[in-house]
């Protein structure tokens, strides 16, 4: 089932599914056991009703980007799958400023790897 991405003026990303479209924000939202382990061990321990709380709430707000599989929800990157209506986040890589889509390509090309218990994060707030 293929899925297109539009970008609209506000923002916020529709699913053209089904000859239809729907919002993120109007998805459920399902968290897998894996992706909730790397969740909590590269960004911060959450037990998954806070978890699935905060994404929602975060995709809610609109801070979130998506390109191809990955989407980038309040810094963290994660790699998700949508079928009906479930966001599905499949896999988290942790919270990176890095831009991640583009460095997985980058290392397959070259036949490298990611450190992704290590990933550079510069916080977007001033230090001054």
């Amino acid at each position: 089932m293929a899925s297109i991405a539009e970008p609209l003026i506000s923002g916020h990303f529709f699913i053209l599914e089904r000859e239809r479209c729907m919002q993120f924000d109007q998805m459920q939202i399902h968290i897998t056991k894996h992706a909730h382990d790397q969740y909590c061990g590269r960004v911060e321990p959450m037990n998954m009703e806070q978890l699935q709380d905060h994404i929602k709430s975060s995709i809610a707000t609109g801070d979130y980007e998506r390109r191809d599989e990955y989407i980038q929800i309040q810094d963290v990157w994660w790699v998700y799958a949508v079928q009906d209506d479930i966001l599905t986040l499949v896999t988290c890589y942790g919270r990176s400023t890095l831009d991640l889509p583009r460095a997985v390509k980058w290392a397959r090309q070259y036949r490298d790897r990611i450190d992704l218990d290590h990933l550079p994060y510069i916080a977007s707030h001033s230090l001054a």
